[in-house]
C-alpha cells in the first residue's frame, strides 16, 4: 500500500474537514478515567504522539497535576488542537513522532490514539525510549476482526491487523500488554521492575474490571 500518510496529506485534509474526528471521543473517556484511577492527582507528565486536533488533550486536561504535550506532523492539526487547548500551559509542537528531542524516559504516560497503524513501519520503539520503566503506554489500534479499520481521502492504514497480532508486536518491543478495552485501547507496561502489580491488582487480574473493561497478562 502506498503511504499517504504525509504531513501535506493531513493539513490539506484538516483545512477541507476540520472537525473530521471531533466526534470520537468515546475512548478518550476510558483513558482519562484510566489515568484519574492510577494516578489520583499526583503529578503526572503525559505525551501524546500523533495529538491531531487535540480533542483526547481537552479530555485529560482536567486532571489536577498534569502536565501534557501533544506533539503532530501537521501544522493545520495543531492549530486546531490550539483553539481547542488555549492554555498555554499545555505544550504542542510540530515534529516526526518517530524521532523527537526528548530525553530516554522523560514521560509518566505516553498515548497514541490511532496513530501508530499509519506509519510505513509498525514501530513502537520511541514511545518505549520515552516512557520511564514502572509507567504506561496507552494506544489505540485497529482490530480489523472487529472491522475497526477505515482510509479516508488522503489517508490510510497502513496495518490493519488483529489484536493478537498487535500483541505480537508491541512485545517485539519490550511492552506487555496488561488490559485491553474492546475493541481497540491497550493499556502497555515496559518489561521491567514490575512495582505496581501489588499497589494497583486491578489493573493486572481479570476481578476488579470497570466498565466492560478485560484483562489479559502476558
Amino acid at each position: 500500500m502506498i503511504n499517504q500518510n504525509t504531513p501535506e496529506n493531513y493539513d490539506k485534509l484538516y483545512i477541507e474537514q476540520p472537525d473530521r474526528w471531533s466526534h470520537v471521543d468515546y475512548f478518550d473517556f476510558y483513558i482519562e478515567y484510566f489515568l484519574k484511577k492510577i494516578y489520583d492527582d499526583r503529578p503526572l507528565k503525559l505525551l501524546d504522539m500523533g495529538c491531531g486536533l487535540g480533542r483526547t488533550i481537552k479530555w485529560i486536561k482536567r486532571l489536577k497535576n498534569i502536565d501534557i504535550t501533544g506533539i503532530d506532523f501537521s501544522q493545520e492539526a495543531l492549530n486546531l488542537a490550539r483553539r481547542k487547548n488555549p492554555e498555554p500551559e499545555i505544550k504542542l509542537l510540530k515534529m516526526d513522532m518517530k524521532h523527537t528531542p526528548f530525553k530516554n524516559q522523560e514521560f509518566d504516560v505516553v498515548l497514541s490514539v490511532g496513530t501508530h497503524e499509519h506509519l510505513p513501519e509498525i514501530d513502537f520503539s520511541e514511545p518505549r525510549r520515552l516512557i520511564k520503566d514502572d509507567h504506561f503506554f496507552i494506544c489505540i489500534l485497529p482490530d480489523i476482526d472487529k472491522d475497526c479499520g477505515w482510509t479516508g481521502e488522503g489517508v490510510n492504514q497502513q496495518w490493519l491487523i488483529t489484536k493478537e497480532m498487535w500483541v505480537k508486536e508491541l512485545t517485539r518491543f519490550n511492552f506487555r500488554v496488561i488490559k485491553y478495552i474492546k475493541p481497540w485501547i491497550f493499556i502497555c507496561y515496559p518489561y521491567a521492575e514490575n512495582t505496581r502489580e501489588k499497589e494497583m491488582p486491578w489493573l493486572y487480574t481479570p476481578e476488579g474490571n470497570y466498565l466492560g473493561i478485560e484483562a489479559f497478562k502476558k
